[in-house]
């Protein structure tokens, strides 16, 4: 015995063909979803190829352009280490021990000082 196929509000089976969905598509949606702060900390991470904390991002994005609050930086920081974008490393390269500063780098990834 086989369930009937499930029929759409087209009254066809199986997903809308393109243009019939009611659905207009994720680009209309992903600034919405996309944080501005997200973002450029990602291209930060990329730019500077090192492990930054979220005081030294805050920093970076003070200059010209857009500006954003270090708590802000911080909470958008903290979110991409929630979903796995980011991973807090445990010691710093370049730290002195002291610091209570954390440091972030894309999850998975190995960065090896004066290699």
């Amino acid at each position: 015995m086989t369930a009937a196929p499930i029929k759409g509000p087209t009254g066809r089976a199986g997903p809308p063909a393109p243009g019939d969905s009611p659905f207009p598509g994720w680009e209309a949606f992903i600034p919405q979803f996309v944080h501005p702060v997200k973002v450029a900390v990602v291209e930060a991470l990329l730019w500077i190829e090192e492990p930054l904390s979220a005081t030294q991002l805050a920093k970076l994005f003070s200059g010209k352009g857009e500006r954003f609050p270090e708590p802000n930086v911080r909470y958008h920081v903290r979110h991409l280490v929630t979903v796995g974008v980011l991973e807090v490393l445990p010691l710093h390269p370049f730290s002195d021990g002291g610091s209570k500063e954390k440091f972030v780098y894309f999850a998975g990834h190995v960065v090896l000082s004066g290699a």
